[in-house]
């Protein structure tokens, strides 16, 4: 037994001194996968792709900076009513209408394309129209960073970083969008200043603010490039937000201009109002302002939305316009509207239908408990302050056109006020046809969701 192990063992010994060898007589060829140098060429491979996507990246960096600027154009305000045509008064002569026409003074060179995120059907259209752009027009088409470009379009197709998404209202001459309703909001937020004119193609479910028809989008788009067209001036709305808790920051990039808050003091016309009050007033609202921060700001289209979120109790809103009280709402929330946000949420929690050129706030209690609490029109220079009175510590949720939503704690208010900076949308006739048609396409998908429309069978009880 002893001298098997032996043999076991001398055998093994053997085994492992021709694996030595072997490996020996290996590191010795010079062609052989010892002798090269794997780490270094995929080094240098890694450096390579380093290098080609530094170029790619240094191709889309400060891309906006590079492009001219937007040229000029001419924006006249026409009055609609002709019997105000004819009126030899001066004064009515000189008063501005609803209907806005635009006229470039120079041809448009840049164009920037809005698609709904990851649709095919845009995707496919994108691609038709930007060639078509590019090659029949020799227009400079745009896109957003988050639209994977394939190969063959990449030479008519280009896109930018977001850190210079803050200079697209000084390139830009128009923008198109494809998709929904959705994608008009999104081009509001995009722009925080001016807005250029925007032309919508229905491409989404509903299409309500879409008046143009994808299928001529050849015709469309070169009546836009001639040059003179109607559009409708969209009142825009800012809202600030106050709050004195740390936690919260801006979310607002450093590069986009901050909006310059207001007094929210209250407003008095009364001339003999007693001096000694007043400084008393301005002593108060310093000591708010020193204690209250503007921490966020937002534009929106559509609507400001103050509501109780997921708590199961009513909430209550104080409003104050212009310095002074308006009323308590108590309910499951507030809506501040503009016209074009009239036919949205506003609408359906019993709001009135504006029309898109009347420049106004809308006020609409959402399921209110008092039946004093109406919705009201205000002009459009009001100056509205809302604020959550003291709940036990609850609090409440402000959405912003839909898609941004903040909490607001006890003690933060909001301030809306009018934007200096509408949005543009340009008119497949008029902004009163295009409205009518508009409200049409709402009326008609209400009616075939309405359960009066449907053909139920009901069986008799006996």
């Amino acid at each position: 037994m002893i001298i098997n192990s032996y043999r076991f063992l001398n055998k093994v010994k053997n085994i492992s001194h021709l694996i030595n060898n072997n490996q020996r007589c290996f590191s010795s060829i010079p062609n052989s996968p010892k002798n090269t140098t794997p780490t270094t060429n995929n080094v240098n491979n890694n450096n390579n792709n380093n290098n080609n996507n530094n170029i790619n990246n240094n191709h889309n960096r400060n891309l906006l900076s590079t492009i001219p600027n937007k040229v000029e154009y001419r924006i006249k305000r026409e009055n609609n009513n002709p019997d105000s045509r004819n009126v030899n008064n001066n004064n009515d002569q000189n008063q501005e209408g609803s209907r806005t026409r635009f006229q470039w003074l120079q041809k448009p060179k840049t164009v920037l394309i809005i698609k709904k995120h990851k649709d095919k059907k845009t995707s496919a259209w994108l691609n038709t129209m930007a060639s078509w752009l590019k090659t029949t027009h020799g227009m400079r088409v745009l896109v957003e960073p988050n639209v994977t470009i394939p190969s063959e379009a990449q030479s008519y197709l280009e896109t930018y970083l977001e850190e210079e998404s803050h200079l697209l209202g000084k390139v830009v001459d128009f923008v198109v969008t494809l998709g929904g309703d959705g994608t008009l909001l999104h081009v509001s937020s995009l722009f925080k200043q001016d807005v250029p004119p925007i032309i919508s193609f229905h491409l989404g479910t509903l299409g309500f603010l879409m008046p143009f028809s994808i299928e001529n989008y050849q015709e469309s788009i070169t009546n836009v490039i001639k040059g003179e067209f109607l559009c409708t001036n969209r009142m825009r709305l800012i809202c600030d937000i106050y709050s004195k808790h740390q936690s919260l920051h801006p979310i607002l990039s450093p590069n986009i201009p901050q909006l310059t808050p207001i007094d929210t003091s209250p407003i008095y016309n009364n001339n003999n109002t007693n001096s000694n009050n007043n400084n008393n007033n301005n002593n108060n609202n310093n000591n708010l302002n020193e204690e209250m921060k503007l921490i966020k700001s937002f534009q929106v289209l559509n609507e400001v939305t103050l509501h109780r979120g997921s708590n199961p109790h009513l909430t209550t809103i104080n409003c104050t316009i212009n310095g002074h009280n308006l009323s308590d709402i108590v309910g499951d929330g507030l809506i501040v509207a503009t016209a074009t946000g009239s036919t949205a949420y506003s609408m359906s929690c019993g709001g009135p239908m504006v029309h898109p050129c009347i420049n106004c706030i809308l006020l609409t209690p959402i399921c209110p408990s008092s039946f004093s609490s109406k919705p009201a029109l205000l002009p459009d220079d009001s100056i509205l302050r809302l604020m959550m009175i003291s709940q036990k510590g609850r609090t409440i949720s402000a959405t912003f056109d839909g898609t941004r939503s903040i909490k607001i704690e006890q003690g933060d208010y909001i301030v809306i006020r009018k934007s200096q900076y509408p949005l543009l949308t340009i008119n497949k006739t008029n902004e009163t046809t295009d409205w009518v048609h508009g409200n049409g396409k709402l009326i008609e998908m209400s009616e075939k969701s309405s359960i009066w429309n449907q053909n139920v069978y009901t069986t008799s009880a006996n």
